[in-house]
């Protein structure tokens, strides 16, 4: 009690100096049952036994060169980074390292589950992708397929409309020339329409001397027989 009280672990009456500590970080020997604490070691009792080992190797006896031989090797063996002389208060057990790099393993490992999941996520989800790119590119062929028939159909529709143009130049040539001839010969129509008319006006004065004639002619047939 009184090692642990000037090494500032415990209080005057032996009780553990912090009230958050268990039950079992003063040094009071193993415990058993059920309510055994010793499942996983406990810093507060391994530095206990290290600086009450200490004392005992300050003690004189026979064994005290093989129990400081002891400590040092204990020491190298349990703490990191020891060395003769260094305050093992301030040094991380090697248990304390593995049972961090085992938490940072299983965090790891947690990690990796979920990266893997993610990664199979991602892999469905490029699976879609693909699949979705692939109907995005035949829709894309299709669809160039359809612009060339297209510009194929507007070329030939170009052509066409070119050679319609041609025609109905052609046409609007013939149907001037043809509308020339039309003039010329409505002319012509009405030439001989003027010289139908002046003849049928000639016709008529002769048809209408021939009747004088006639009746002239019959009177003086008329005469003739009256004097006979």
């Amino acid at each position: 009690k009184e090692l642990l009280m000037s090494a500032g672990l415990a209080t005057g009456d032996g009780s553990p100096k912090s009230q958050s500590w268990p039950e079992v970080s003063a040094f009071q020997g193993q415990q058993t049952g059920a309510d055994c604490h010793m499942k996983v070691p406990e810093l507060v009792r391994l530095h206990t036994s290290c600086f009450l080992f200490e004392e005992l190797t300050k003690v004189s006896s026979p064994l005290q060169d093989i129990l400081r031989f002891l400590f040092r090797e204990l020491c190298h063996c349990i703490f990191a980074g020891f060395a003769p002389g260094v305050d093992i208060l301030r040094l991380t057990p090697y248990w304390v390292l593995a049972q961090q790099a085992q938490d940072d393993l299983s965090a790891e490992k947690q990690r990796a589950d979920e990266c893997e999941a993610a990664f199979e996520k991602a892999r469905e989800k490029t699976t879609g992708l693909e699949e979705e790119l692939r109907t995005l590119r035949g829709c894309m062929e299709r669809h160039k397929q359809e612009v060339a028939e297209a510009r194929k159909t507007s070329e030939t529709y170009l052509v066409e409309q070119t050679e319609l143009r041609a025609k109905m130049a052609q046409l609007q040539e013939i149907n001037e020339i043809r509308a020339d001839s039309l003039r010329e010969a409505n002319a012509e129509a009405m030439a001989l329409q003027s010289r139908f008319y002046g003849a049928s006006r000639d016709l008529e004065e002769c048809r209408r001397e021939g009747v004088k004639l006639a009746v002239e002619l019959k009177q003086k047939d008329n005469r003739v027989e009256a004097l006979e």
